[in-house]
């Protein structure tokens, strides 16, 4: 549904049974006609009231019996049992051929949700379940840093699996964008699920992304603590709660995006080129979220970047020291080959979802300033910004494994133990044990 809604209100007069979609009906046959200047179609006639020129009173052509609006107020007060005087009212969208030329899917959305964003979640399906075969097939993978990994992966793979089904589904199935009268009950329910799982998993991908951060930290900054922070039992509690606050944030955004289904009398410009869009459509009406808990979303968002902008700050600073035990050059050479990986997965997690970022915070101030994009301007933002951001989601949630692959030598050897049956050699006997432990922590 789109254009701008107004109320109309008028008397109807029917079988004193009438329901109220058959009311809306009536009313919406009337008002079609009367728009589009199509009165010998009409399925109804309309009068107007002498004692409120503001009124219309609308009457069924099955419905024989003489109408005056002394009868209707008569009627209105008490009536007959058979034949009844109902004071109605009635949503209607008046869309003009402006708004169908703006509305229409563009050659980009088109190109975007029915070719590109199925091949990238195939592609990253494909190339998540490689990494998650891998971690099971070679235990020496098995570390904090791969656990929150891991993590992070089945984020991803919830994102692929999930992530814009419902613009896909719209583009293929309407012309219209927001075009929901055909849509069933069902369909809603689905679409408030789909969009609060695809918020909560990007909300996880910034919890595992800070975790990871926080756990090169410890191990590049504090290494001889790294085995008594980052416990086991630990890491298993932190990845707990970073799950359960993207569910908590994910279900109370679903209870705040109430809805309640509405009937509107769509009418749309004459030609038979817009059949569908006039007539008498169900359509939902989606609660705006509070003012507050969109300015609570953007302040975690805020509050995570600069979380992980100092930590890789302390991070960079700590692998320039020289060690005490080795040389300067080989000291940094070795830290920055450990950092370097984590880098690059979360600076491309929070490069990718930037754009997801600047959204939510144009969103907050169109809502407190509506001046701010109008019409055109905004209706064409929001069709870039969503494929914009539609194809960095999906790229980010595919494209971790590439990067383990082509940064990670300790991985690319994994990967090929775990599908060519390779077996790596084993630390011997004559390393020391601190040096092993001091390793496994960096790795």
């Amino acid at each position: 549904m789109f254009g701008d809604l107004d109320i109309f209100e008028a008397f109807v007069y029917g079988n004193a049974s009438m329901t109220t979609y058959q009311l809306d009906l009536i009313m919406c046959t009337m008002l079609t006609c009367l728009v589009q200047n199509q009165s010998a179609e009409c399925g109804a006639n309309a009068y107007v009231l002498s004692n409120d020129p503001s009124l219309l009173l609308i009457q069924s052509n099955d419905d024989q019996a003489t109408i005056s609006s002394d009868a209707a107020v008569h009627a209105a007060a008490g009536g007959s049992t058979e034949m009844k005087y109902f004071h109605h009212s009635q949503f209607v969208a008046h869309i003009t051929e402006e708004d169908v030329r703006l509305l229409e899917y563009s050659t980009i959305d088109i190109v975007v949700f029915k070719y590109m964003v199925p091949f990238i979640k195939a592609f990253g399906l494909l190339a998540n379940l490689a990494y998650f075969f891998t971690l099971f097939r070679v235990r020496d993978l098995r570390n904090t840093a791969n656990f929150y990994l891991a993590n992070l992966a089945v984020a991803d793979t919830i994102i692929l699996i999930n992530g814009f089904v419902p613009d896909q589904h719209e583009i293929i199935h309407t012309r219209y964008r927001s075009d929901y009268g055909n849509f069933s009950d069902a369909y809603f329910s689905f679409f408030l699920v789909s969009v609060m799982v695809l918020d909560m998993s990007l909300d996880l991908g910034k919890s595992f992304c800070t975790l990871i951060t926080v756990e090169r930290y410890i191990a590049i900054c504090h290494p001889f603590k790294y085995n008594q922070i980052q416990t086991k039992k630990r890491a298993v509690m932190l990845a707990t709660v970073a799950w359960l606050i993207p569910i908590a944030f994910g279900i109370a955004t679903l209870v705040q995006r109430q809805s309640t289904w509405i009937y509107v009398c769509q009418i749309g410009p004459i030609g038979d080129q817009y059949d569908s869009l006039t007539g008498l459509l169900k359509n939902r009406k989606l609660q705006q979220l509070p003012l507050a808990y969109e300015l609570v979303l953007v302040s975690v968002l805020c509050l995570v970047l600069l979380v992980n902008f100092v930590l890789y700050v302390l991070i960079i600073k700590a692998i320039r020291k020289p060690s005490p035990v080795t040389s300067e050059t080989a000291q940094v050479s070795r830290r920055q080959k450990q950092v370097t990986l984590t880098l690059v997965v979360n600076g491309i997690f929070f490069g990718c979802y930037l754009p997801t970022a600047i959204d939510l915070v144009l969103f907050v101030v169109q809502r407190t300033h509506p001046d701010f994009m109008t019409g055109e301007v905004w209706i064409n933002y929001a069709d870039t910004a969503s494929c914009a951001i539609a194809l960095l989601i999906l790229i980010n949630s595919s494209i971790n494994p590439i990067i383990f692959n082509v940064g990670s030598e300790r991985f690319r050897k994994a990967f090929l133990e775990a599908f060519c049956c390779k077996k790596r050699p084993r630390p011997g006997n004559n390393i020391p044990l601190r040096i092993i432990r001091q390793n496994n922590a960096q790795q």
